[in-house]
């Protein structure tokens, strides 16, 4: 299963159309990359900013996982917090993502 697939998993779209699972997924990512942003706001130097803004503009969790690691002292617990935050979140508001 990719992590698209638990993804849509866990917010009970496993079933639904593509179309409604491609909104799902932009939203999702839009989402986590503003959480994670904020909670990165303020320990990242500029140069980590400016990194970081490069590699979320790719939205491959992989890559930002990894580099989340190698920068930040708690960057898997924080990648998996905004993961868990943000599936909460869409779950809690998944009527206004299919209207």
């Amino acid at each position: 299963m990719t992590n698209e697939e638990e993804i849509l998993k866990q917010l009970g779209l496993s079933e639904a159309s593509l179309d409604l699972k491609q909104k799902a997924l932009i939203t999702f990512n839009k989402i986590l990359l503003m959480k994670l942003g904020l909670f990165l706001n303020d320990s990242l130097t500029e140069q980590q900013q400016l990194n970081f803004e490069q590699i979320a503009a790719s939205s491959d969790a992989t890559a930002i996982n990894q580099w989340l690691n190698q920068n930040i002292s708690n960057g898997e617990d924080l990648f998996k917090q905004a993961l868990e935050d943000t599936v909460r979140d869409i779950k809690e508001n998944i009527s206004l993502i299919i209207s």
